[in-house]
């Protein structure tokens, strides 16, 4: 398959004013770099790969697409979502987003595969249909997933403020999210089963559930 031809860097772009200049054109790049345009500055974006994009471009080979990173996003189905209005903010609104099918993913052993159904509801029975002796330790982890991505809000947002309030505040925002970030993910199912089967099916898309 023929590549495109991208129009490489310039030796006139160095002469040139800017307000911002970004290396690499990763998702974070691209977010920061439409943010400032957004808001009048001048910018420069490099890249040394002849596509945009980083980890969240696809290529195709043989007549098949590939994902070289993220496959799939959560939470871009709901207007209010903090993920869902940063992508409408950084592409005014024009982002398409299209649903998957129920049946998102599947987990594949040699004697037996394992699909993963949404919403979580769902998942929890399909799955608790595969392992019935297992019902009780997938709702206290598909629980305890839902403690530590919460508790990660605070974390995050503490990396958000000026350094000095950043700094006091560390402590507070941070104790329950370092609670479940100085565990491994095995300390954690192990906790809840013995199942090496269930291990595996749980971690087969991990912090992927429902």
């Amino acid at each position: 398959m023929a590549l495109k031809k991208w129009q490489g860097y310039r030796s006139e772009l160095a002469s040139e004013q800017y307000d911002a200049i970004i290396i690499g054109s990763g998702i974070s790049g691209l977010t920061c770099a439409a943010l400032l345009a957004q808001e009048g500055k001048k910018v420069l974006l490099l890249e040394k790969h002849f596509k945009v994009g980083g980890w969240t471009h696809t290529f195709r080979r043989n007549n098949y697409e590939w994902d070289v990173g993220i496959h799939y996003i959560g939470e871009v189905h709901k207007p209010w979502s903090p993920i869902r209005r940063l992508f409408d903010r950084i592409s005014d609104g024009e982002l398409k987003w299209h649903k998957m099918d129920d049946n998102y993913d599947r987990i594949i052993f040699p004697d037996k595969h394992y699909n993963f159904i949404c919403p979580k509801t769902r998942f929890i029975k399909e799955l608790s249909d595969y392992f019935p002796d297992e019902k009780q330790a997938i709702q206290d982890y598909i629980k305890l997933i839902g403690q530590s991505v919460k508790t990660g809000v605070s974390y995050f947002g503490n990396k958000a403020l000026p350094n000095l309030i950043s700094n006091l505040s560390y402590p507070f925002m941070t104790r329950k999210f370092m609670s479940f970030a100085g565990r491994t993910t095995y300390d954690v199912i192990s906790g809840l089963t013995k199942n090496e089967k269930l291990m595996g099916v749980l971690t087969g898309q991990w912090g992927d559930h429902g």
